[in-house]
């Protein structure tokens, strides 16, 4: 298939892919951007397979060379600026990057990392417009696309390897339960090396929708946009609506539509008090092996299931298993997925792979329950 941006920008040049500030990007110029650092890139000699980590603050540059990454078939390695440098340097070690891309915020790092070729954004920029750019190119559902690393609660971070098709189901999954309309604006302020933050990117292009960039969770300046700008979408943890919510009581914009929880529990006080202030919320259970949602509740279940994150997304299937035993309804157990949404493995760890990954099953770690209507609640 086309790859994605190309694709988008022939169907809809016009059409608002990203915002940021006062600062607009409409998909014929997000490709142009995209395009030409993908021909620096392939100047240098980036070829498909080869892994390029992306260590910025969230910006119009971030998500054009993530386009352009998968626009040459390489590898996105998405990399936490907030880890020490010891931690980063096990991660560098881990993945064996042909190249580090990073910023000014990030040049202390980024400058003086040793274990692969730095790339300073502002220098490629320069040197980009000096080649040829790279307007399309073909991809592959089945191709590895994005190495993203697990947050190690439970030990050193893995490296969990997603397709392009994994990506591209979750997106087709997360359409299904949560509508797409064409003039959605979805507020992004996780960050991209987090799958939540990554997906609104992905998932925007796919569906011709736009994305509203927060380089970071800046409470006033968030709340502002969620009333004065047409956003329609927004994903957060539960910390987040919470904080929000203890602002002024006045109404998110006319066209909102939605906020999208995860990352933990959401109490029942937090739905309470969001009902009251008529805004829906959707809550939800996912994981990075899973590339992202998994199973989603909508407003009037969130609201009738204390506790609930929904049943399984289109193409997703959930059972809570004992080792291989399959638990019946109202029974504790560890939550399994399967579909084509989950990883193809963890990063040169085959141990951990062939412990996760079992009969087609992939075994999260987490306990939960379905109830007699088939939804999660964890």
């Amino acid at each position: 298939m086309l790859d994605w941006l190309y694709a988008r920008s022939l169907a809809s040049p016009k059409a608002l892919a990203l915002e940021m500030g006062d600062e607009q990007l409409h998909y014929a110029e997000l490709q142009a951007l995209s395009a030409q650092y993908a021909g620096y890139l392939e100047a240098l000699g980036l070829a498909k397979g080869q892994r390029v980590g992306l260590m910025m603050m969230s910006s119009f540059a971030y998500v054009a060379l993530i386009h352009a990454l998968l626009r040459l078939n390489a590898v996105i390695v998405p990399l936490n600026s907030r880890l020490t440098a010891e931690e980063l340097d096990y991660q560098l070690a881990k993945v064996g990057l042909s190249y580090l891309i990073y910023d000014e915020a990030l040049a202390d790092y980024g400058g003086q990392q040793h274990l692969c070729q730095g790339l300073f954004l502002d220098e490629l920029g320069s040197e980009a417009k000096k080649v040829n750019p790279l307007y399309q190119a073909e991809v592959s559902l089945e191709d590895e696309a994005i190495i993203i690393f697990s947050s190690g609660t439970t030990g050193k971070p893995k490296g969990v390897c997603l397709s392009l098709g994994n990506v591209f189901y979750s997106a087709v999954g997360s359409s299904h339960r949560l509508g797409t309309l064409p003039h959605d604006l979805w507020l992004s302020v996780l960050p991209f090396y987090h799958i939540g933050g990554l997906s609104i990117l992905l998932r925007s292009c796919l569906y011709g929708t736009a994305a509203l960039l927060h380089p970071r969770f800046e409470l006033e300046t968030i709340h502002h946009d969620l009333i004065h700008k047409p956003v329609t979408l927004v994903s957060l943890v539960p910390t987040m609506l919470y904080r929000l919510l203890t602002l002024s009581p006045q109404a998110y914009n006319a066209q909102f539509r939605l906020a999208l929880l995860g990352g933990a529990a959401t109490r029942s006080e937090l739905v309470e008090e969001a009902h009251k202030r008529k805004i829906s919320l959707a809550t939800s259970y996912g994981l990075s092996e899973a590339a992202s949602q998994v199973a989603t509740a909508l407003m009037p279940e969130v609201i009738a299931k204390a506790g609930t994150v929904g049943k399984g997304l289109m193409l997703t299937q959930i059972s809570i298993r004992e080792g291989d035993l399959t638990l019946g309804q109202g029974q504790v157990g560890e939550i399994c997925v399967k579909g084509p949404n989950v990883m193809q493995g963890y990063l040169n760890d085959e141990k951990a792979s062939q412990k996760s990954l079992r009969s087609g099953w992939l075994y999260s770690g987490d306990m939960g329950y379905l109830d007699d209507e088939g939804s999660l609640l964890s």
